[in-house]
């Protein structure tokens, strides 16, 4: 009414808007957003943006840098084992021809034996003189023995020693009369022969065996009582 005193223009402009949604309170328009995390600035994304992309980087570099150093250790061991089997085989032919050559000059000594074997032949067919055939086997024996000494062949002597199985085998066992013939080597049936000091083929011997009563060792008298037995 007019006894109001208030414009009705200035009612209906302090009356809400049913179009317009109501204001929220203060606590509510000031919340964070949803996902509870505040928004980073576009600086903060485009550095740690730089700073992954350098580690990155890095990181790349790291694994060149050891595939770099993996293929010259690579390129080392191949250039070593490739010395190392030239070395070898190098070797390798270096003993064989030594070993050939040695060879030869070993064979090529029994040439002048075998030589004066085919004059010892020719001497018997034309004219035969057990003498001088004798003397000529002789000769070539001294000079065979002198060339197997000389690469370090020996003989074993074995006649009337004590049985050494070590070098000797037994190819018989002879009965003997005399103890003191027991366990010695009676004969010698085929030599045998260490070369350089290791043995080359053992002797074949018989060796006797004394099979009657044996006589009993002398008694010592018991040492006085001032004699050390020791001594």
């Amino acid at each position: 009414g007019e006894g109001s005193g208030e414009h009705p223009a200035y009612k209906k402009d302090l009356q809400p808007d049913a179009n317009q949604a109501p204001a929220r309170p203060d606590s509510e328009a000031q919340q964070p957003p949803t996902h509870g995390q505040t928004p980073r600035a576009p600086e903060a994304i485009a550095a740690e943006v730089d700073r992954l992309r350098g580690e990155v980087q890095r990181l790349q570099k790291e694994s060149s840098d050891k595939d770099a150093q993996l293929s010259k250790v690579v390129d080392a061991y191949r250039r070593l084992k490739s010395e190392t089997d030239k070395t070898r085989h190098r070797i390798e032919k270096s003993q064989k021809l030594n070993l050939e050559k040695s060879k030869n000059e070993f064979i090529g000594q029994f040439v002048d034996v075998l030589d004066n074997l085919d004059r010892a032949i020719d001497s018997i067919e034309n004219n035969f003189d057990s003498d001088s055939v004798l003397q000529g086997i002789i000769l070539l024996r001294s000079r065979l023995v002198s060339l197997l000494r000389q690469e370090g062949l020996e003989k074993i002597f074995v006649g009337g020693q004590p049985f050494d199985p070590t070098h000797s085998e037994a190819a018989a066992i002879e009965p003997v009369d005399d103890e003191a013939q027991d366990n010695i080597v009676l004969s010698e049936l085929q030599r045998g022969y260490m070369m350089k000091g290791a043995l080359l083929r053992p002797a074949r011997v018989v060796v006797g065996r004394f099979e009657g009563q044996r006589n009993e060792p002398l008694q010592s008298s018991d040492p006085r009582p001032d004699e050390d037995p020791f001594e």
